[in-house]
């Protein structure tokens, strides 16, 4: 237990243990601009996948992993995960109301307590879709993911 809950269940026993809870929760929980960002980096697991960023169907907008074809995919070790999902949490920005291509070459998958969870990401339209939820990011999203890229030797699409 981490974060909000924990800090909810020391809260009841009194106020020196709000202190604590508090700065556990500091130490241990960044705040995250979004919660769906967050539980990326509280996922057991976490793996890159790199994306040819076509629909396999010949749609035009596909938001879910099963349409497009991989072309790798790599485990990011537990030190990374908040790193990688801080820099992309950074990278939100205000809604761009402007057309989206939406042909994401990036994607992220991990096991959550909520069960499986993906995130895929556009670095050309600027958007990164969750379940529920697209948002826009800007390109400094991109060099952490880049960084894991290279390192665990993955391809990407032109």
């Amino acid at each position: 237990m981490t974060g909000y809950r924990q800090v909810q269940a020391m809260t009841n026993r009194g106020p020196m243990l709000f202190v604590h809870a508090a700065l556990l929760a500091a130490c241990t929980s960044p705040e995250w601009t979004s919660p769906e960002l967050g539980a990326l980096a509280d996922a057991e697991d976490l793996e890159l996948v790199m994306l040819y960023p076509r629909p396999t169907d010949g749609s035009d907008f596909r938001t879910s992993l099963e349409y497009f074809r991989e072309l790798g995919r790599a485990p990011i070790a537990a030190a990374d995960r908040v790193r990688l999902v801080q820099s992309l949490d950074q990278a939100l920005r205000p809604a761009d109301p402007q057309a989206r291509c939406f042909w994401p070459r990036h994607a992220l998958t991990g096991t959550t307590s909520r069960g499986r969870v993906e995130a895929l990401i556009c670095f050309e339209c600027h958007t990164l879709v969750l379940p529920g939820i697209s948002l826009p990011i800007d390109e400094s999203g991109s060099k952490v993911i880049e960084e894991l890229r290279v390192a665990a030797e993955l391809p990407i699409a032109d």
